[in-house]
């Protein structure tokens, strides 16, 4: 199962969480592989996604960081291959209208 993870930083937290990051690496905990991190420009924020098999490994690692960052985290899935395409539903459902709107020629009218 994928997640995906926005952070920020909480008021007054900055040197702590910066001086924690930088000791540890904020690795996953065991049941969690880290597939990407991305930290905003100029700001104390940013996004992971990572894989688990449970919601309760996540759990256990936005909670390790909870003193110092907010936490949003979602369930998400990939669109090629997902059950929405499989089933016929709204990704087929705008790609055939993509079709239909560039017609025999393949072009956007």
């Amino acid at each position: 199962m994928l997640f995906l993870t926005k952070w920020t930083v909480l008021p007054g937290k900055r040197d702590e969480a910066v001086k924690r990051f930088m000791e540890t690496g904020a690795p996953p905990p065991t049941g969690v592989k880290l597939l990407g991190r991305w930290h905003t420009l100029g700001e104390l924020s940013g996004i992971t996604i990572a894989s688990a098999d449970d919601a309760t490994s996540m759990y256990g690692w936005m909670y390790q960081w909870s003193d110092l960052l907010e936490f949003s985290v979602v369930p998400v899935i990939e669109d090629a291959g997902s059950r929405l395409e499989a089933r016929g539903g709204p990704l087929n459902a705008h790609r055939a209208q993509e079709t239909t709107d560039r017609g025999a020629s393949g072009r956007a009218h």
